[in-house]
């Protein structure tokens, strides 16, 4: 019995040691020799499973960084999913991410059309059946989502790339699946609908409180206002500023996405859907921020709320304002995202600005220029009057200096 203890032991120091030498190359950029080492770790028989399954994790990615998306679709399909956490979860991540990745590059490819030696393979599968392996996935961490609210994402630098994440923002392993998921709903389910196909009232979204509840079954945009919603209302330790901030998120969806849902309810004529509808939910969208800037208990919060009303403000000409309130947060709320943000918006709106158009006009010459400027208090302007001999005449010395006498 020892020594088949010992043995093991032996056999688990030797994996560690491999998958370190592995990780090497792997950080090294060596790709095709790192997926060597990693599959030899993978293949063997091991009881450490997280060293097993680290392996197969970083066996997908580094067939992604050797552009072969393809055979890392094929493994995430063929392989059965980890039953043991957090390696379901890592491994549930990966897969949805880089069927996204292989849909987004190979989906002109129709089940029938093979790649010569992928006869069999995730190539023969069409856009809709990887689409469904997605939703899948997504479907399997949603139900594992009480876990991975408890894990922290600064621990996930082996499976993520946290070196400028917005930590405050996306804390848990649970707020990156609502960030990855939303997205999929709004970039890739969403806009694919066919012609006709129900936009979900972009009023509901106009309240304090968003009460309905995840349903799986709803139009892909509005279930991505449940998700975000639904990680305001996990506000577990920690995750206090990210839950505010997801609600900001949620509100500004048709403003974000207004092709995706139904603004024609919000004016008087209900039956079309013109520049008026969006100006009014941004002008209600405007006073639910306003609210939230001085209720939410968060300054990173109450910047961003404050940010993206001053945005609204902004984009409806109402320039002083936007710049009274991008001060006001710049002072309430130094240090935060939201104040670097309202800074550069000020700057933006700030910023001196003059242009000078010319135009042939006959005599008396009325309106042969038009000059436009924005935070300039006066303008100098000189004409010169010359005669097309001298235009003439100055274009050839010029010529002639950059060309040499030759071009005389």
């Amino acid at each position: 019995m020892l020594g088949l203890f010992l043995g093991l032991l032996l056999k688990e120091i030797s994996l560690a040691s491999d998958i370190k030498k592995a990780d090497e190359l792997f950080d090294k950029g060596i790709f095709q020799e790192a997926l060597k080492e990693y599959e030899l770790v993978f293949n063997k028989e091991a009881t450490d499973t997280e060293i097993r399954w680290k392996a197969f994790f970083r066996i997908c990615e580094s067939l992604i960084h050797l552009f072969r998306y393809g055979e890392a679709a094929e493994k995430l399909i063929s392989t059965p999913v980890p039953q043991t956490m957090p390696h379901r979860a890592h491994i549930l991540i990966l897969k949805a991410e880089i069927l996204r990745n292989f849909l987004m590059r190979y989906s002109s490819l129709l089940r029938g059309n093979v790649i010569d030696g992928e006869e069999g393979s995730v190539f023969r599968l069409t856009p809709d059946e990887i689409k469904g392996e997605i939703r899948k996935a997504y479907k399997q961490l949603w139900e594992l989502r009480n876990e991975l609210v408890m894990m922290d994402i600064r621990k996930e630098e082996y499976f993520l790339d946290i070196k400028d994440i917005d930590f405050g923002m996306y804390p848990t392993l649970f707020d990156y699946l609502i960030l990855s998921w939303t997205n999929f709903l709004l970039n890739v389910e969403a806009p694919n609908l066919s012609e006709g196909a129900f936009k979900p009232k972009a009023d509901l979204l106009l309240v304090e409180e968003f009460k309905q509840s995840v349903n799986l079954d709803d139009s892909p945009a509005l279930t991505a206002a449940q998700l975000l919603e639904e990680a305001n209302r996990f506000s577990q330790k920690g995750r206090f500023e990210a839950a505010e901030r997801w609600k900001i998120k949620r509100i500004l969806l048709p403003l974000k996405y207004p092709n995706l849902f139904d603004l024609r309810e919000l004016t008087e004529d209900k039956t079309l859907y013109e520049d008026k509808d969006l100006q009014e939910y941004k002008e209600r969208a405007k006073n639910i921020l306003l609210k939230w800037m001085e209720k939410f208990k968060t300054s990173e919060a109450k910047a961003e709320a404050g940010y993206e009303t001053a945005v609204i403000l902004k984009d409806a000409n109402k320039l002083a304002e936007a710049v009274r309130l991008c001060e006001k947060i710049e002072r309430d709320f130094p240090g935060t995202h939201g104040s670097r943000y309202a800074e550069a918006l000020r700057l933006k709106i700030q910023i001196p600005q003059l242009s000078l158009k010319a135009k042939t006009v006959m005599p008396p010459a009325n309106d042969a220029f038009t000059i436009t400027t924005k935070n300039l208090k006066s303008v100098y302007f000189r004409i010169y009057q010359v005669t097309p001999e001298e235009l003439k005449d100055e274009f050839i010395s010029f010529r002639a200096k950059e060309y040499g006498s030759a071009y005389e």
